[in-house]
């Protein structure tokens, strides 16, 4: 099948979605997307759901508060790159991270192997920088 789905499109309509007031139907056990390798997927995300009818999961997290910080939260979104007309490029997390004008979140897109991934936290690039994965210590 021809890609059908844009990434922007799906980005916004995830930010602007409150699954509390609108629950989405829960993917069947073991039928969701991986999260992230080379985001620090450490935090517990709750389990994904199915993005309306689309092929897409939406895991959602929050990373507790830091001393100096305040909590986080954000939405990870898996899309398969086969149904995107405008997959992203990089291939890393933090690669090139986006900002849309007149929204509250930033979001960071890329490509890991069959999917797409968009991260977005409310807040700044500070925000995204917190799930950097740590690098490994040196021997």
């Amino acid at each position: 099948s021809r890609p059908t789905v844009n990434l922007d499109s799906l980005i916004l309509q995830v930010a602007a979605d409150d699954p509390g007031a609108n629950p989405l139907p829960e993917f069947a056990e073991g039928a969701a997307p991986p999260p992230a390798g080379s985001m620090n997927s450490r935090t517990v995300f709750a389990a994904p759901r199915r993005l309306m009818e689309q092929d897409v999961a939406v895991y959602s997290f929050e990373l507790p508060a830091t001393r100096n910080g305040k909590a986080v939260r954000g939405k990870l979104l898996v899309v398969p790159v086969a149904r995107l007309v405008n997959p992203p490029t990089a291939t890393t997390f933090l690669g090139r991270p986006a900002f849309y004008p007149g929204r509250t979140f930033c979001a960071s897109t890329w490509v890991e192997g069959e999917f797409a991934y968009a991260c977005l936290v409310e807040g700044g690039e500070d925000s995204l920088q917190r799930l950097r994965p740590a690098r490994p210590a040196a021997i």
